[in-house]
């Protein structure tokens, strides 16, 4: 909830949005990179033990998940969550954003101290929070700007 599909960084906004307007869903290359969600929620539970658990004082965590899920699979599921006809549109980076672009293929956080200080290992799996997501963007209209 509450992500800009403007934002860098903002594919599950991004994809929210177009599959509630019916437009292409983007998707770069093969989309076989991978990406780690985490639910706001779970976000905010990490950051409120760094802040109160005394051991955590002085250090530096990862607040996250470490499920991956493939961009492709993000696509298919935001298809078929929110029922759109909208086809998945694989564009090159060189065509999105030059051919000075690299991308990252992988990104999986360590959380092992965030667990291991902390207790905290985020809760809500990505099929239990788009639908969260989905409701919020379709109560917010922010989707028909």
């Amino acid at each position: 909830p509450r992500l800009d599909p403007l934002g860098y960084g903002s594919v599950i906004a991004k994809f929210m949005t177009q599959a509630l307007r019916g437009e292409p869903l983007t998707v770069y290359d093969n989309g076989k990179q991978t990406r780690c969600f985490t639910y706001v929620g779970d976000t905010i539970e990490g950051t409120i033990r760094a802040a109160t658990v005394k051991e955590a004082v002085g250090q530096v965590f990862n607040i996250g998940s470490n499920r991956e899920s493939s961009i492709i699979e993000l696509a298919r599921l935001i298809r078929e969550l929110t029922g759109t006809t909208s086809e998945i549109a694989h564009i090159p980076y060189e065509v999105a954003y030059g051919k000075q672009f690299e991308e990252t293929r992988r990104r999986v956080p360590d959380i092992t101290r965030a667990r291991e200080i902390l207790g905290f290992e985020a809760q809500t799996t990505l099929e239990e929070g788009l639908p969260k997501t989905l409701a919020w963007f379709r109560d917010s209209a922010s989707w028909t700007d």
